[in-house]
């Protein structure tokens, strides 16, 4: 009796070694299709994002050499292709002009349909331009009658000259950004007469105070007619030298359409 007892304990462990091999069998095909997945998903990805950099290039008009990378955010952008709709994606543009402004751009949008024509749920555009292209923009706005455009501070600086007791003097005016209802707005901070600065509160209580009432004066500026139709401005940054102009709209197709189209401001 003691004989079959001893075969049947040694078969057992036989019977867990089977089982044990088929376990990892098993993982090993596992691990293999899903990197087999995350590996085609990967090229697709790789795919679409150059697919998306050549449609935004035709749909703004860049020339060739102007470099534009593009990159689908998201879960696996295999289900997103079948789905017919991309999540996410980001776009940098080293060089997008929009009207008399010239800067990099970051596009980013959701929703983004691969049937063309179709509109996308949301698109954003965060603008980003010197000087220079402000002094542009701000020549043609009423009552900005400014020489020369600085941007330094998280301010805008304007510099022009003033005349008074026969005497011409600099002067240079610094304004906050900020955005109102889709517009920019320009608030007046301080300002610096003959190589001194002052709070309006300060030049209100100096020999200077005169000049308070036509130099402290908030301006509104309309960007609308320098924005492709539908976008709205959201909010102006100042950081160092440069300023950065977010813009966004809701469901417009990006397409060749899209930079050929423009706002409309109010008549002065």
């Amino acid at each position: 009796m003691a004989r079959p007892g001893r075969q049947a304990e040694q078969k057992k462990p036989r019977t867990k070694r089977r089982g044990s091999w088929s376990f990892v069998i098993v993982c090993g095909v596992l691990a293999l299709l899903v990197v087999g997945v995350v590996v085609v998903d990967n090229v697709a990805r790789g795919y679409a994002s150059n697919q998306i950099a050549g449609k935004v290039r035709s749909s703004l008009s860049l020339p060739a050499i102007t470099p534009v990378k593009a990159s689908v955010g998201g879960t696996s952008v295999l289900l997103q292709l079948l789905s017919g709709k991309l999540d996410h994606i980001d776009v940098g543009i080293a060089q997008l002009a929009l009207g008399a402004l010239k800067g990099s751009a970051e596009l980013t949008a959701d929703g983004v349909p691969l049937e063309a024509g179709k509109p996308t749920d949301r698109t954003g555009i965060v603008f980003m331009t010197d000087q220079k292209a402000l002094s542009t923009l701000f020549a043609s706005t009423p009552g900005l009658t400014a020489g020369t455009v600085t941007v330094a501070q998280n301010t805008i600086k304007f510099g022009t000259e003033v005349t008074l007791f026969g005497f011409t003097l600099p002067v240079g005016i610094s304004f906050a950004p900020s955005v109102s209802k889709g517009q920019l707005v320009l608030t007046p901070t301080s300002i610096s007469l003959n190589k001194q600065s002052f709070t309006a509160k300060q030049l209100d209580a100096s020999a200077f105070g005169g000049l308070t009432d036509s130099l402290f004066v908030k301006h509104t500026v309309c960007v609308a007619s320098i924005l492709p139709e539908g976008f709205v401005l959201d909010r102006v940054t100042v950081s160092g030298s440069k300023i950065a102009i977010a813009v966004s709209a809701e469901k417009v197709v990006l397409d060749s359409k899209l930079m050929a189209s423009r706002g409309t401001c109010p008549a002065p």
